[in-house]
């Protein structure tokens, strides 16, 4: 049987939130680290790849209810 290594998609207070091994992202090569932090108490962070697929499916998703996304920036420019 294979045993195929995880590849650290993203970090919940440096755990992996896949395999929940303590791993510190600073560690990691460079496509694994992060490129999406959210913080709220807690960090999450996401990979350049995981940031990429969950931003797919969520535009998918959008799309198949047809529905647009509406972005504002910090000075209240519209994108």
């Amino acid at each position: 049987m294979d045993v195929i290594e995880c590849t650290h998609p993203g970090f919940f207070s440096s755990m992996c939130v896949r395999c929940g091994k303590k791993v510190d992202p600073d560690t990691l090569p460079k496509e694994q680290q992060s490129a999406l932090t959210i913080s709220g108490g807690v960090v999450l962070q996401l990979s350049v790849k995981e940031a990429e697929q969950v931003q797919a499916s969520k535009v998918e998703s959008l799309k198949k209810m047809r529905k647009l996304a509406l972005v504002l920036d910090l000075d209240h420019t519209l994108l």
